[in-house]
């Protein structure tokens, strides 16, 4: 999105900001690389009111109030999915998972992420897939 395409943003368009962070204490270190603070955050909500001072989010936590300064970058999202009903998750959804046949203990999650029987895997450790 070319820069300033944020102010022409209408109240109601659904957005994510990436902005500088002005939280940070004078002197604190930051960028990522060496354990700093991340420079930057994203502002994920509802545009409240946009003029050329910058831009007010409505978010869940509440408003934020994003100086034109400290825009990086912006652009217009789709609307979040709908939330489950609350209360318990609906009868006759799928069977739950079973245990292959032979295996001595669950299949886990590996260090790749993926689900995998790691049985020479002591339990608890990580697995040793190549």
């Amino acid at each position: 999105m070319s820069p300033g395409t944020w102010r022409t943003w209408t109240p109601g368009t659904r957005v994510v900001v990436r902005r500088r962070r002005d939280d940070l204490p004078p002197g604190t270190v930051t960028g990522t690389l060496h354990g700093g603070e991340p420079p930057f955050t994203d502002v994920l909500g509802e545009v409240l009111a946009v003029d050329d001072d910058g831009l007010t989010v409505r978010t869940r936590r509440g408003d934020v109030r994003v100086p034109a300064a400290d825009v990086l970058r912006a652009k217009v999202v789709p609307p979040p999915p709908p939330r489950p009903p609350p209360g318990p998750p609906p009868r006759g959804g799928p069977p739950p998972r079973r245990r292959a046949t032979g295996t001595s203990r669950s299949p886990t999650t590996c260090h790749r992420s993926v689900v995998a029987d790691c049985s020479g895997a002591s339990w608890g450790s990580r697995c040793s897939c190549s």
